[in-house]
């Protein structure tokens, strides 16, 4: 005779545009999906018509979802990503259907069984035949320190029968057809080894090799701790590379060489300054907030430096940027209706505090 545990099962969130009117789905689609990605549907199909179904389980670290839906384009830019601070990547195993985009000068395809790439953290763009797929949510700082090339994973297509990628869709489908019977606590024995599984497939292809990985788990550490110093002296405007040195008794020379791969440690600085303002120029409540208040807040001296890097980082002005966001900035997690919990859109937010 089986028992039966007490033990809290792992947390799982629906979403089904289905069960809606059928005036109401894709609309409803829109808004839930809105949480990562703008889409717009393909012209061949109706949106009376509309299909969409997420499952997804929450697992700490890790987020796993399953999703289907109908032929669409989805978009995500500069301007969205610094509305919305996420910083994941998204592995996604395609079952169903084809996605194609164009990565530089090429374009790329995912087909069945292929394995599909996306950095939230870049601007992105695709298209999309009828699909169905099971996507793998990692935050970045999880696993950037392990990778060969991690600001160059952007719409990267794994071959489906690469090794690596066969080990790597046997355990996502393994652990997606058991989660529902899954604990939580059975769960987190399960993030160590699925985050390196998707850190080796990442590096897959990839050339060149790792540093020692002891000099490498330090200097990640040491990385972290730069980040939430610069955080907590974003509105500082004095805060420049000779601060951190000081403050961390480390070189310029090993200073600079932690942040090239970020963009160097200035650019990083005004990438942070810039997203952190963003959020204001786009919250309701500080709309009777003037600019160059929000601007002054965030270290920047003056208005018209802050505009122009402004313009570069997201291509409109701030003033633009508040019209333009008033009119569409939502929080996430939608209430609970017909269309299911929704629990998944606060859960990719939750990810970003990991």
């Amino acid at each position: 005779m089986s028992q039966i545990s007490s033990a809290p099962l792992l947390p799982v969130s629906r979403f089904d545009a289905g069960s809606l009117p059928a005036d109401e789905g894709f609309q409803a689609w829109r808004e839930s999906i809105g949480v990562m990605f703008d889409v717009e549907l393909d012209r061949r199909r109706q949106a009376s018509a509309f299909d969409a179904r997420v499952t997804a389980f929450g697992m700490d670290s890790l987020m796993l979802v399953r999703c289907s839906s109908l032929r669409q384009s989805f978009e995500r830019s500069p301007l969205k990503i610094s509305r919305d601070g996420l910083d994941h990547y998204l592995i996604q195993i395609f079952t169903k259907g084809v996605c194609e985009a164009s990565r530089g000068k090429k374009d790329v395809t995912a087909r069945p069984g292929d394995i599909w790439i996306i950095d939230l953290a870049s601007d992105f763009a695709s298209r999309t035949t009828d699909f169905e797929n099971l996507t793998l949510v990692v935050p970045r700082n999880l696993i950037h320190g392990n990778l060969l090339r991690p600001d160059h994973q952007q719409k990267r297509v794994i071959p489906g029968d690469q090794p690596l990628a066969r080990v790597f869709k046997q355990m996502m489908f393994g652990f997606f057809e058991t989660a529902p019977d899954m604990t939580i606590k059975d769960s987190l024995l399960m993030v160590a080894p699925i985050q390196r599984m998707a850190e080796g497939l990442l590096n897959s292809g990839e050339a060149g090799t790792l540093p020692d990985m002891d000099r490498n788990a330090v200097d990640y550490a040491i990385l972290l701790s730069i980040k939430r110093f610069i955080e907590q002296g974003l509105s500082d405007s004095s805060l420049r590379a000779e601060v951190i040195c000081n403050h961390f008794g480390m070189s310029r020379s090993k200073l600079y060489r932690l942040f090239e791969p970020l963009g160097g440690v200035a650019d990083y600085i005004r990438a942070r300054r810039l997203r952190r303002s963003a959020r204001d120029l786009l919250d309701p409540a500080q709309s009777k907030r003037r600019i160059y208040e929000i601007a002054h807040t965030w270290g920047f001296g003056r208005e018209g430096d802050y505009g122009r890097a402004f313009r570069r980082q997201y291509g409109i002005s701030p003033r633009e940027a508040r019209a333009a966001g008033m009119l569409t900035l939502g929080g996430p997690g939608a209430a609970r209706g017909p269309s299911g919990d929704r629990d998944y859109e606060s859960w990719l937010h939750d990810l970003t505090r990991v």
